[in-house]
C-alpha cells in the first residue's frame, strides 16, 4: 500500500477507536456502539474518502463494533453470576 493513504487509513482507525471514548466530545448523547453503527451506515454513502481505504476503514469499524457486542454480552453474564 503506498505510504499516503497508509497513513490516512491510520489517521481514520484512530478516528474510529475515538468514537464513544470521550477523546472528540467529553460528553455524547450516543453510546459508543451507536456511534459505530452511524458510522458504518455513512461509509456507504459518504463521497469523498481522500485517499482513504473505505473498505478497510469500514471493516475495522464492524470490528470495533463486535468488541463493543462481546463486551456487552460478558457485563451481563458477570452481573448475573
Amino acid at each position: 500500500m503506498e505510504s499516503s493513504k497508509l497513513y490516512l487509513i491510520q489517521h481514520e482507525k484512530m478516528f474510529i477507536r475515538g468514537l464513544g471514548t470521550g477523546a472528540f466530545v467529553p460528553t455524547q448523547e450516543l453510546s459508543r456502539k451507536e456511534l459505530l453503527q452511524e458510522y458504518i451506515k455513512t461509509t456507504a454513502i459518504r463521497k469523498n474518502w481522500n485517499g482513504v481505504d473505505r473498505y478497510g476503514a469500514a471493516a475495522f469499524a464492524r470490528e470495533c463494533l463486535e468488541v463493543e457486542f462481546y463486551r456487552e454480552s460478558t457485563a451481563c453474564t458477570f452481573k448475573n453470576s
